[in-house]
């Protein structure tokens, strides 16, 4: 405000001291056609002084000097606004000037070869502007992603979004700049592409940042998961949020909403969910500086540049690139806030798991079934943490993102329920309420995504792995071998092995295909 300020003194000087140079002008241009006969040769000399000298003096006394690349961005700022606003100035006297009648005297031709060497160096002073104050709010409101609670860190968001969109508001004066100081469109495009490839690599590195910061906050506070006992079996999974997760869909629910102020309340994520609600604080960010910079292009940039196809190739090639790069961090995170909270699910499981779940007195069978059609304390909790974990999901997403995500949560919250499960040993009654727990899981991940054939046939096999534990020992084989369980023949071996009634099903195996552990 103040480089703006300034500049506007410094211009209304200029425009009051040109406005008496062509009422002079005017009164000597009259004496001229009184006095000569052929007068246009004349005034055309005489206009040809005012431009090169008068002008000329005038322009040195307020012009202000041209900034270092190290100069604070106010002064760069102000520098720039007062020189686009002399050149417009100058244009407009040049052209009160022609209307004289001064002959074939080109007198823009004179204002570009008056402001030449001023307007070759305003590119790198526009750069050195960008990364200046880039560089200024960065020190002044660093990404704060390992601030501990939610609405602390909701607060900052806003915070980062409005320095993104401070450095953005710059770059789009910038534009405007070129186009005052360089009127042919071709040599503005050229001007404009470099300057939008600057600021958008400006607004990666700051979110690129803020993103790194955020995930490697997820990995270094997660709960650490307890270590797999050699024998167990880790299913193999790989993370299909790459192949799905696009900031082309739909991200949060409004991506065309204002930025808020930060005095703003930020939306409440259940403290539940306090690591998928970092990330998706930090993918706000990322998602709203992909649409202010496509909002950019779109009435900014390629107005600008259409006159050149190379240049709109080049800007849009530069804003896809941004747009991939941030993809990819923004996949890093969401798997680092999905990891931190499964982590958390895993202890909420281990905590509240007891043996007796699955080991009930089987002598007690009325005990037993007041509770048969309960699912367990572990089954409840563990339930309660992942609809917060969905929640906070679909609160601040949408479309086929929220999709990806759930779906990535239900694939691997799956891997651990299956390495849960080899912790403890089943009779017939706890095998009873297995398949209770189990039943419950595999809805509550079916509300997650009840579109995806592939991980509800994966939940109705983990249901139907109780079974291992509940049939009778002679009935095994055929259910081994039937591949309901979508297990390898290995994988049920172990299960079977954690009958309590163990012993005796080895007498159904002897002799048999089949290799028990």
């Amino acid at each position: 405000e103040a480089a703006c300020d300034s500049a506007a003194m410094v211009l209304r000087c200029l425009r009051d001291t040109y406005k008496e140079m062509l009422l002079f002008t005017k009164k000597e241009v009259t004496t001229i056609g009184a006095v000569f006969p052929e007068p246009s040769a004349v005034t055309a000399l005489l206009v040809q002084r005012v431009l090169e000298q008068h002008a000329t003096m005038v322009l040195e006394e307020l012009l202000p000097r041209a900034p270092a690349a190290e100069t604070s961005p106010t002064r760069t700022l102000h520098y720039l606004r007062v020189l686009s606003g002399a050149f417009q100035a100058t244009a407009d006297l040049a052209r009160g000037l022609s209307e004289c009648g001064c002959g074939d005297l080109d007198c823009m031709s004179l204002v570009d070869s008056l402001f030449a060497t001023y307007r070759d160096g305003s590119l790198a002073h526009e750069v050195a502007l960008q990364q200046n104050l880039f560089d200024t709010l960065v020190n002044m409101n660093p990404p704060a992603a390992t601030i501990k609670t939610l609405e602390g860190r909701a607060k900052l968001a806003e915070e980062d979004l409005h320095v993104l969109r401070s450095c953005l508001d710059v770059a789009d004066e910038s534009f405007e700049r070129c186009q005052q100081l360089f009127p042919q469109p071709m040599a503005c495009a050229a001007r404009v592409e470099q300057l939008f490839v600057c600021s958008s690599e400006l607004a990666f590195e700051y979110v690129s940042l803020l993103l790194e910061e955020t995930r490697h906050h997820l990995k270094s506070t997660s709960l650490s998961s307890p270590v797999p006992h050699p024998n167990q079996h880790k299913p193999a999974h790989k993370s299909n949020l790459a192949m799905e997760f696009s900031l082309s869909n739909p991200f949060f629910a409004d991506p065309h909403a204002t930025v808020t102020p930060p005095s703003s309340v930020p939306a409440k994520i259940p403290e539940a969910a306090a690591g998928i609600g970092l990330a998706l604080q930090a993918l706000r960010v990322g998602s709203r500086t992909v649409v202010m910079l496509n909002d950019a292009v779109r009435t900014k940039v390629l107005p600008l540049v259409e006159c050149a196809s190379e240049r709109c190739s080049a800007c849009m090639a530069a804003l896809n690139g941004v747009t991939e790069r941030l993809e990819g961090q923004m996949v890093g995170v969401l798997d680092a806030g999905i990891h931190f909270e499964l982590a958390a699910v895993e202890q909420v499981m281990i905590a509240h798991q007891i043996r007796n779940d699955f080991e009930p007195n089987e002598d007690d069978e009325f005990a037993f079934a007041q509770g048969e059609h309960r699912s367990t304390p572990a089954c409840t909790a563990v339930i309660q943490r992942l609809n917060s974990i969905a929640d906070a999901a679909c609160e601040a997403m949408q479309g086929a993102n929220v999709i990806s995500l759930l779906r990535e949560l239900g694939s691997q919250f799956h891997a651990i329920l299956l390495l849960h499960l080899q912790k403890f040993k089943f009779n017939t009654l706890g095998a009873l309420r297995l398949k209770r727990d189990l039943t419950e899981y595999s809805e509550a991940v079916e509300r997650f995504d009840h579109k995806s054939p592939k991980l509800r046939a994966r939940y109705n096999a983990l249901c139907a792995l109780a079974n291992l534990f509940i049939v009778a020992p002679a009935s095994l084989p055929a259910l081994v071998d039937d591949g309901s369980l979508q297990l390898t023949q290995e994988d049920c071996m172990k299960f079977i092995a954690q009958r309590t009634d163990y012993e005796a099903v080895k007498s159904v195996f002897a002799g048999s295909a089949f290799a028990l552990p």
